[in-house]
């Protein structure tokens, strides 16, 4: 016979920790089985779960004066009235949340049980909780953090007038200049016909770029040697080394070009690095026009776009700013982590109900590293996360075993009841009863 004195002491937490003069007050022990008494308590100081504990001696011990009984694996762990005879449960496990009408509402139909037959599995170290260490691939996609130096070598010849009577030409190279970078981009214009109308140097301050650009006309015939020399001219100013240097040239006539295997003004831009990207306006395929466009491209491992009409001339570039300034980023982020307690005991459970398990512990032995694309050190380091459960199986279970109805609690071994000042990091209540 047991005789439980119900008393105001579930907000005492020393009282079922360790040696002290309050342990009979929530605890107690009947045929060597110690039980301890733990409430969890809600919102406004309302008790919402009392739970009976029992403590699970793996050795001999002596508690309070008592001898407790041994547990072997294998074993029926015993339970307390109704659960030790056939009783009625109310089944309120969900898979969703539901909102109670009353703090007093039970939510579920009420179904008869056997005895409740809990059995002691075994207890053992789980390896894989020793550390971990995972190599995670990451890509970003954006702009690259490659500053460019750009040159828009831009036909003006009278023949533009009636190719391009909108101007789209122009309203595609300013359109490519908004998506530049003034803290590390600069841009040049260059207006050419059968001489240089006028030509921009180098700077990043684009306003003036497109101020620049918005006077270019539309006279004069086509030399597009004189054109191409000077947008070299241009990104020769270009006096920055990690730069990427890109000549956009836009022609839509036949004019005096000479081949880059010839000496033309195409071998000097591939022996000083220079990309061309060459845009062929209303150009005749295969005619010779669109080959001289396509030698100074091929000779700069650059690239030749065809426009059939100046309307194309907007996604021309689009593509032309997608292939130098956009890409993936892609690097492997390390992280590593520590995390005890790395001891279960294993329970098995009645197969085929359904079970509510929470967890609200912190572990504060765990020791958690981030590392990114940078070797000599960890981005982030920090401690004391809280216990989470990994639904995942890739090589056994790590907290639920379905084939066999079981359960892992972790914990530390004979280390007690773990930090008694531990908090809870998002109230700053301290538990009803600390870790372990």
């Amino acid at each position: 016979t047991a005789v439980i004195e119900v008393g105001r002491m579930f907000g005492q937490t020393y009282a079922n920790i360790g040696v002290n003069p309050y342990w009979s007050q929530k605890a107690f022990i009947v045929d060597e089985v110690f039980y301890n008494v733990v409430a969890i308590k809600a919102q406004d100081n309302c008790i919402k779960y009392i739970v009976f504990r029992e403590k699970l001696p793996k050795r001999a011990i002596k508690l309070y004066g008592k001898h407790l009984k041994v547990w072997e694996a294998g074993e029926t762990l015993p339970e307390m009235s109704p659960f030790n005879m056939n009783h009625e449960v109310i089944v309120d496990v969900q898979d969703s949340w539901t909102m109670p009408h009353t703090q007093q509402d039970k939510i579920g139909p009420k179904e008869k049980r056997p005895p409740l037959e809990i059995c002691y599995v075994g207890e053992d170290e789980e390896m894989r909780y020793m550390g971990e260490l995972k190599e995670i691939y990451n890509e970003t996609q954006g702009r690259k953090q490659i500053p460019i130096c750009v040159v828009y070598g831009i036909d003006s010849s009278e023949s533009m007038g009636w190719n391009d009577r909108e101007k789209l030409r122009l309203k595609a190279a300013k359109d490519f200049t908004d998506k530049l970078d003034s803290a590390m981009d600069t841009a040049g214009v260059v207006s050419w016909d059968e001489d240089i109308d006028f030509s921009q140097p180098l700077t990043n301050n684009f306003s003036l770029i497109k101020q620049t650009i918005d006077t270019i006309d539309s006279w004069g015939h086509t030399d597009i040697n004189v054109g191409l020399r000077e947008c070299i001219n241009v990104m020769d100013g270009c006096i920055d080394p990690s730069a990427t240097k890109v000549i956009l040239f836009l022609s839509d006539g036949n004019g005096i070009y000479t081949n880059a295997r010839a000496g033309g003004p195409a071998s000097d831009a591939a022996r000083k690095n220079y990309t061309i990207y060459s845009i062929g306006l209303n150009v005749t395929r295969n005619s010779l026009v669109e080959a001289h466009l396509e030698d100074m491209a091929a000779a700069t491992k650059g690239k030749y776009y065809s426009s059939p009409s100046a309307e194309n001339l907007s996604a021309i570039f689009k593509a032309i700013f997608e292939d130098e300034l956009l890409g993936t980023d892609e690097f492997w982020m390390l992280e590593w982590f520590h995390t005890l307690p790395k001891q279960y005991t294993e329970f098995r459970l009645p197969a085929g109900d359904e079970y509510l398990v929470t967890l609200s512990w912190i572990a504060n032995e765990s020791e958690i590293s981030l590392w990114d694309s940078d070797p000599d050190g960890p981005a982030a380091t920090y401690t004391g996360e809280r216990f989470k459960f990994w639904y995942e199986d890739y090589s056994g279970p790590l907290y639920v075993n379905a084939s066999q109805s079981s359960i892992r609690i972790y914990g530390t071994f004979d280390e007690g009841p773990g930090d008694l000042t531990v908090t809870d990091p998002e109230t700053g209540l301290r538990p009803e009863n600390p870790p372990y």
